[in-house]
């Protein structure tokens, strides 16, 4: 039994359709399986409100990838930020994708997960800062002037972002003085 998405679900097909799919869960399960589902595809429900997810939880959880984060095992946390994106799409959760993307050297996707946090919070210059650095990774010294360009635009006259510009400047001075050139000597 298959739930086709794209067409109106009757309630009816639920049961049936968990009955497939969990055949071996035992019938508590099977029951917040069904409800759940009902909740979602029947009164639209968000899913994370649906099964009972708490700010709490979700928390407890960003904690965990974080820690996991800070003891360098990226990989790891990134399944937990992936787990609480899929849940919420938030600036939060799509900059310490990136972040650990970034890290483990995939710069590519770090970039893609960068310029999704602009297009979340587009006053933000710290995925501007973030991006620059991948840019200059992947070698687009032009992508990654653009950024950093506008890391300094942002934070004019923010005293929250002092240091942020400072090294943003200094960065955006010695790419701009860079002959044609396909590569840069490292700064920091």
């Amino acid at each position: 039994m298959e739930l086709e998405l794209g067409k109106e679900i009757k309630k009816e097909e639920i049961q049936p359709f968990v009955d497939s799919v969990a055949a071996d869960a035992n019938p508590k399960i099977k029951k917040i399986i069904t409800e759940s589902l009902e909740k979602c595809l029947i009164e639209g429900v968000p899913l994370k409100k649906a099964i009972g997810m708490t700010p709490e939880m979700e928390e407890m959880l960003y904690n965990h990838g974080y820690s996991q984060f800070q003891g360098g095992k990226y990989k790891m946390a990134l399944n937990y930020f992936n787990f609480l994106r899929y849940w919420d799409y938030t600036f939060r959760y799509n900059f310490a994708i990136a972040a650990c993307y970034q890290y483990m050297g995939n710069y590519s996707d770090a970039a893609a997960n960068y310029i999704l946090c602009i297009y979340l919070d587009r006053a933000n210059p710290m995925p501007y800062f973030h991006l620059y650095d991948c840019f200059v990774k992947l070698d687009d010294y032009l992508a990654a002037l653009k950024s950093i360009s506008y890391v300094l635009v942002l934070t004019e006259n923010k005293s929250d972002y002092t240091l942020i510009r400072e090294r943003a400047q200094y960065e955006y001075n010695h790419l701009k003085n860079v002959p044609n050139t396909n590569k840069i000597e490292k700064v920091r």
